[in-house]
C-alpha cells in the first residue's frame, strides 16, 4: 500500500533556547498520512523518520531523528522534533523535511519549513539580526542612532558578558579590532587607550568612600597636555612575560618599576613640544639598565661619525660639579654639563621645552585672599612681571601654575583664578620659561665613544711606531756592538806590535 504524507503547519520554526544546559531546541511538526487514495490511513502507532535537508531534491541529511512512537488519530500526527535527537542545524538559510514511515523510502515531495511571523527579524542559533534598525532590550522604542538599547525602567540596567576562560568585549572599524577582556582577575585594554577625562574615587581606611575626590585630569589641544595627579596614586599593573609577577608603575614622588615590563611598547611616551621625545622627571629615575632600540631596520641616511671631529668637539666641552638650587641645604655636588655651554659646542644635543624653573623657591611670608586674587609676600625679591606663569603650592610636592596679574613691590605679587580656601602655608617654587634645556646625554655618550676609538686608533698607531723605533734601535746596538768589538781587536792588535 503505497502511502504519502503532506506537512501542512509548522507551529514552532525554533524551539526557545533556555540557559539551562539540560534544555535544548526543539521544533514542533502536525502533519497528516494519507492513502494514494486520499484516504486518512488507520489511527494506530507508527514509526515516523525526519530527515532534514538544505535543498527540496537529493542531496545528504543534515540531521535525522526516527521517532518509534507516533500515535496517528484521525490521520493527524503531532511530534516534537530535537527530543532524541539535538537539533544542531543552524537554521541560517531554507531548510526541506523529508519524512519516512517503517522501514519505507522517503515520502514526496519534501516539506519546506516555514517560519513564525515574529520570528522573520532572528536567523540562525546565532541570533543574527538583519534588519538595519535598533534592537530594544527591556524596550519596544529603543533610542534612535544605536543598535542597542538596553533599559531597566525599575532599576540598574545590566550587560552581562559570561565566558568559561575569558569575557570579552570586541570593538570593530573596517579590518581593525580593538577588544577589552576579563580574565577574571583584571581588565585588559591591548594597544592604546585615550581619555579625555578620568575621575577617580578613593577609599579611605574603613573601606567607605572618601570625602575628598582623588581625580585624574587629562588635558587636551592645550600646549601643556599632561596627566594631573590630586589627592592618590595612580596603580598601573603590567604582567611580565610569563603572565605573572605583575610590575608596578607607581605616580607619586617619582616613578618606580617592579618587574621587567615584557612588553617593549607597554609603556611609552609622546614627544615633548619642542624635544626629541623622552620622559620627563623631577626627581631621579632609577633603573639597572637602560635599553635604546638601534636595529638598523629602523634607521635611513646612515653615515659614521669622524673620530677626529669628535674628539675635538668632546675636548671643547666642560664637566661642571654643581648642586641644584631645590635641593636641601647641604646636598651633594652632582657632575655633568651646563645646557646653555654643551649648546654651543653641540646644538643638536640640546632640547628646549617649556617648563619651570626654581629661581623663586622660597615660603610665602604673609598670603591673603581676596575673591579669587591671591596676594602673595615674600622675604626676596621675586623678579615676576604680569602674565608670567608661576607655580606655587602648599608645599614644593604639589605645585600648580596660575598667571601672575598684579605685581604690588619687588617682593609681593597676585595671582587670579585661586579656587581653594586660603592655605596656612605657601611655597613658592618659580617661573615657567618656554626656554627651559635639558641634554641629552645619550649622545655625548655616543660622542665619547667615538672619540675613544679615535683615541685608540691614534694609540694604536703611536705603539706601532714605537716599535719600529725599538726594532730600529736594537739594529743600531748591534752595529755598536760589533763596531766595539772590532775596535778591541785593533787595539789588541797595536798593543801586541808595540811590544815587539
Amino acid at each position: 500500500m503505497q502511502i504519502r504524507t503532506l506537512l501542512f503547519s509548522v507551529l514552532f520554526f525554533f524551539g526557545i533556547v533556555s540557559v539551562s544546559v539540560q534544555a535544548q531546541s526543539s521544533l514542533s511538526i502536525q502533519g497528516t498520512l494519507q492513502k494514494s487514495t486520499g484516504v486518512s490511513e488507520e489511527d494506530g502507532v507508527y514509526t515516523l523518520t525526519f530527515k532534514l535537508y538544505t535543498v527540496e531534491t537529493g542531496g545528504t541529511p543534515v540531521w535525522t531523528e526516527k521517532q518509534d512512537s507516533v500515535v496517528l488519530l484521525g490521520g493527524v500526527y503531532s511530534v516534537v522534533l530535537g527530543t532524541i535527537t539535538p537539533l544542531t542545524p543552524a537554521f541560517d538559510k531554507p531548510y526541506f523535511m523529508g519524512i519516512s514511515v517503517g522501514s519505507g523510502v522517503e515520502l514526496n515531495p519534501r516539506a519546506r519549513l516555514t517560519s513564525a511571523p515574529y520570528a522573520l527579524s532572528l536567523l540562525g542559533q546565532s541570533n543574527t539580526v538583519p534588519s538595519a534598525g535598533s534592537v530594544g532590550v527591556g524596550t519596544i522604542t529603543p533610542t534612535a542612532g544605536y543598535q542597542l538599547h538596553v533599559k531597566n525602567p525599575d532599576a540598574e540596567a545590566k550587560v552581562l558578558i559570561d565566558g568559561s576562560s575569558k569575557s570579552s568585549l570586541v570593538f570593530k572599524k573596517g579590518a581593525n579590532t580593538k577588544d577589552m577582556s576579563y580574565d577574571g582577575s583584571k581588565i585588559s585594554v591591548p594597544g592604546t587607550m585615550f581619555i579625555d577625562t578620568l575621575t577617580v574615587g578613593t577609599l579611605n581606611s574603613s573601606g567607605s568612600a572618601d570625602t575628598v575626590t582623588a581625580r585624574v585630569l587629562i588635558t587636551k589641544n592645550s600646549a601643556n597636555d599632561r596627566i594631573v595627579v590630586e589627592n592618590t596614586k595612580i596603580r598601573i599593573i603590567t604582567a611580565n612575560a610569563s603572565g605573572t609577577q605583575p610590575a608596578s608603575l607607581n605616580l607619586n614622588d617619582c616613578i618606580t618599576i617592579d618587574a621587567q615590563l615584557w612588553d617593549p611598547y607597554a609603556v611609552r611616551f609622546k614627544k615633548l613640544t619642542g624635544s626629541s621625545g623622552s620622559a620627563w622627571f623631577e626627581g631621579i629615575a632609577w633603573a639597572p639598565a637602560w635599553g635604546v632600540w638601534s636595529d638598523q631596520r629602523i634607521k635611513k641616511d646612515i653615515r659614521y661619525s669622524k673620530g677626529a671631529e669628535d674628539l675635538q668637539s668632546l675636548l671643547k666641552l666642560r664637566v661642571a660639579d654643581y648642586r641644584l638650587i631645590d635641593d636641601e641645604a647641604g646636598a651633594k655636588f652632582h657632575k655633568g654639563f651646563i645646557a646653555q655651554e654643551v649648546e654651543q659646542v653641540l646644538p643638536d644635543v640640546v632640547s628646549t621645552i617649556t617648563s619651570v624653573v626654581p629661581d623663586i623657591n622660597a615660603f610665602a611670608q604673609r598670603v591673603s585672599l581676596t575673591g579669587n586674587q591671591l596676594s602673595i609676600v615674600l622675604d626676596t625679591k621675586h623678579g615676576l612681571q604680569v602674565g608670567d606663569r608661576v607655580s606655587i603650592g602648599a608645599d614644593k610636592d604639589s605645585k600648580e601654575l596660575f598667571t601672575v596679574c598684579k605685581t604690588e613691590t619687588a617682593q609681593s605679587f597676585s595671582v587670579s583664578n585661586w579656587a581653594s580656601p586660603l592655605p596656612e602655608k605657601l611655597f613658592v617654587y618659580g617661573r615657567e620659561v618656554k626656554d627651559f634645556k635639558g641634554v641629552n646625554y645619550q649622545e655625548i655618550s655616543n660622542l665619547n665613544v667615538s672619540a675613544t676609538q679615535e683615541l685608540a686608533r691614534r694609540v694604536a698607531e703611536l705603539e706601532a711606531e714605537n716599535a719600529a723605533l725599538r726594532r730600529h734601535n736594537e739594529g743600531l746596538r748591534g752595529d755598536v756592538n760589533g763596531l766595539g768589538s772590532r775596535l778591541a781587536q785593533l787595539e789588541n792588535l797595536l798593543l801586541s806590535k808595540g811590544k815587539r
